[in-house]
């Protein structure tokens, strides 16, 4: 397969609910592969203005693109195909957030079968059961199947730090080298989130990761 250059993370604003630890993990799975990230949040008849400016505050503040979208009447479909253009592009994001929706409108034609939310999971039911490279005439496509989770046991607690380019400015402006942003004094990193230089959940998300990554390795 040809070498992604990057990922179109995609979420409905609802139906399902966002879950912002699983975009959180999408985001720190693309920055761990070096993937340029874009944030499509999907659905977006279905919300309020001020509904959605939290979660996409959070998404914006770590310096992501996103777009918005209501794929099912075409709306931004325009936008993402320009997105597409010369690159190969791996489209992903849980199930039921209209993926197929967004492919289907990007050929043309009906290239993925879309599915409905089931109402006892309130996830999609999968549509896509595999991933497939798809030419787009000036780029690819990667559909992948939808995820309710997300793995990322392979990010070591060095790395983790080195994905959230939010953190890039002041990890240098540390008072003691190798710090990890969590107890240390004189934590520039700290220092930002305390100033609402970085998004509080954001860090919030990062002491978490970094706790159970601190606890896999004290179980081994």
């Amino acid at each position: 397969m040809a070498n992604v250059t990057q990922a179109l993370v995609v979420f409905a604003l609802r139906n399902p609910e966002i879950n912002e630890e699983l975009l959180n993990k999408f985001l720190l799975s693309c920055e761990y592969n070096n993937l340029k990230a874009i944030v499509c949040f999907n659905k977006l008849d279905l919300v309020l203005q001020e509904e959605m400016n939290e979660i996409v505050e959070m998404v914006k503040s770590a310096g992501y693109e996103t777009l918005f979208l209501k794929a099912k009447e075409g709306y931004g479909i325009d936008l993402i195909r320009e997105k597409l253009q010369d690159n190969v592009t791996v489209l992903c994001g849980p199930s039921g957030v209209g993926k197929s929706t967004i492919l289907n409108s990007i050929m043309g034609e009906e290239v993925m079968a879309t599915g409905e939310i089931s109402e006892k999971l309130r996830r999609g039911k999968h549509t896509t059961r595999h991933s497939e490279l798809i030419d787009i005439g000036n780029g690819f496509l990667v559909d992948t199947p939808g995820f309710s989770s997300l793995e990322i046991e392979f990010i070591s607690k060095e790395d983790l730090q080195q994905c959230f380019p939010e953190f890039d400015s002041y990890i240098g402006n540390c008072k003691f080298t190798g710090c990890f942003h969590y107890k240390e004094p004189g934590c520039a990193v700290k220092h930002a989130v305390e100033q609402k230089k970085i998004n509080a959940k954001r860090y919030e998300f990062y002491i978490k990761t970094l706790e159970e990554i601190n606890n896999r390795k004290i179980q081994w």
